[in-house]
């Protein structure tokens, strides 16, 4: 028999040396503590097979301390001695962390038949947390150690909502879960072994969270979020760790309160664009009834003047109906390189016939020349489009000039490109600034803001690594501040 080391925690000194008798006479290491705090000591101060410990004498709390000792280590095995036979004990005992009973007064053979079954359980527990260590060292120790608790492990492994998959040091599938499997398209016997780049395109990303675009084996490709950890042994790194999210639920709901959000900006912009309406529309009627009345009268003199006027007006309201389709339709989620100051330039061009800067002095600080971007297009669009029309709600009432200045520069290493979006409006409180992110917080007067703008701002900016920072002073004004990275150069 393989000697070990037993702790026995009696306040009678009588049974404590009764229970060490036929322990030592079979070469197991034994000491006797008699009170709470020394045996609470001996067990932080050194390693013990099993605790024997007494939950009756009136000067311990047994419960309490077999509760701190388990803390300490879960693999050690706790024998409660008692003579209570009550089921409320029993139940706290197990919950506070005791693996068996040993009833007073106790025959040796009873102590040792406690004994040799709480050490069988010992070299178990010790035995499952060294080979949960070893699951994802390799396959084929896994496959040799775990033996009858691999089943148990792959179903606790499967019921994540997660996929999980980890490799070795050169990067091959060690495991794979069912979670993985409904992801990806493939099954386990195709993905372990199998470089990690199958699954997740050949750039592996080494930060410990990234966005990502992964393809089924189907082919169709979709949005995740990855965690990775590195396994270390020591200093060295043996194994990794991936936990995978699949966001493409996700993407389409943002999708769709992107959209909810550009149709709730049109809605609020319906005052103005119906205003722009009446103009070009006043123009095709005045001059057709006009010119209808020189036809009657015979004077064909100034017809043609009239007549020429009516497709210059129509044409004005096809362009507002063009920009306002541009605004209403569906965003699609692209990638491609984008030139930030062409985009700016386009939307400033949309924004100007719908009234949204008709009393507004544009002045564009803009250094040339600029890297590019890579984004989606209409997401970007959507960023300053909603920058630039609050800031333009937020002159409407100043007293001072309104002015929008649209800045845009690249860092010194040039790494990020930065817009600035300012306004000499009334600004924003401090109390405010920090919740203007939150979603549903407006500082607008009601039906004139969703609460919505600048949460969504922040999501696009957060899906392409952007970044954005609001400067305000109370009565002069407001300045988002926007970066992004720009495109690799060659």
């Amino acid at each position: 028999m393989v000697s070990a080391k037993v702790l026995i925690i009696e306040s009678e000194t009588e049974i404590g040396m009764q229970a060490a008798r036929p322990l030592t006479d079979l070469g197991h290491q034994v000491r006797i503590a008699t009170t709470q705090k020394e045996g609470l000591d001996w067990s932080l101060e050194d390693t013990f097979d099993v605790v024997l410990c007494d939950l009756d004498a009136p000067q311990i709390d047994g419960i309490d301390l077999i509760q701190r000792i388990r803390a300490q280590d879960p693999t050690l095995v706790l024998v409660a001695m008692t003579a209570r036979t009550d089921q409320k004990t029993a139940v706290r005992a197990l919950e506070a962390g005791a693996r068996s009973f040993l009833p007073k007064p106790f025959s040796d053979e009873d102590l040792k038949l406690r004994v040799q079954k709480a050490l069988r359980e010992r070299k178990r527990l010790v035995d499952t947390q060294l080979l949960l260590g070893d699951l994802i060292h390799t396959r084929s120790d896994l496959q040799q150690k775990v033996a009858e608790r691999e089943h148990y492990l792959q179903h606790l492994i499967d019921a994540a909502p997660f996929a999980i998959l980890s490799t070795d040091r050169d990067g091959r599938v060690l495991t794979y879960n069912g979670k993985a499997e409904q992801m990806y398209g493939y099954r386990p016997p195709e993905a372990v072994g199998k470089p990690i780049s199958m699954l997740f395109g050949k750039q592996v990303n080494d930060s410990p969270e990234s966005k990502a675009r992964h393809v089924r084996k189907d082919g169709g490709p979709f949005p995740v979020l990855v965690y990775r950890r590195d396994i270390l042994e020591g200093r060295h790194r043996i194994a990794h760790l991936y936990v995978v999210e699949d966001r493409s639920e996700r993407e389409h709901m943002e999708e769709q309160l992107l959209y909810a959000e550009r149709l709730s900006l049109l809605g609020q912009m319906a005052p103005r664009i119906a205003h722009e309406f009446k103009t070009p529309l006043q123009v095709i009627i005045g001059s057709a009834q006009i010119a209808q009345a020189l036809f009657n009268r015979g004077d064909c003199t100034d017809l043609s003047e009239w007549l020429e006027r009516i497709p210059e007006a129509a044409d004005q309201i096809l362009d507002l109906i063009h920009q306002m389709f541009n605004m209403s339709k569906p965003v699609e989620n692209k990638q491609e390189e984008i030139d930030l100051q062409a985009e700016l330039a386009k939307l400033i061009d949309t924004l100007t016939p719908l009234g949204v800067l008709k009393y507004c002095k544009i002045v564009q600080d803009i250094q040339d020349p600029l890297p590019t971007i890579m984004g989606d297009p209409a997401q970007i669009e959507q960023v300053f489009r909603n920058l630039i029309v609050n800031a333009a709600h937020a002159m409407e009432e100043s007293p001072s000039a309104s002015i929008l200045t649209l800045g845009l520069s690249a860092s010194p290493d040039r790494k990020r490109l930065e817009c600035r979006v300012s306004d000499t409006g009334s600004g924003i409180s401090p109390e405010n600034l920090d919740q203007i992110f939150q979603p549903f917080f407006t500082t607008k007067p009601e039906g004139k803001g969703t609460g919505l703008g600048l949460p969504i701002v922040k999501t696009i900016l957060d899906r392409h690594s952007g970044t954005i920072q609001v400067e305000s002073q109370v009565g002069e004004g407001t300045c988002f501040i926007v970066t992004f990275p720009v495109c690799p150069q060659p």
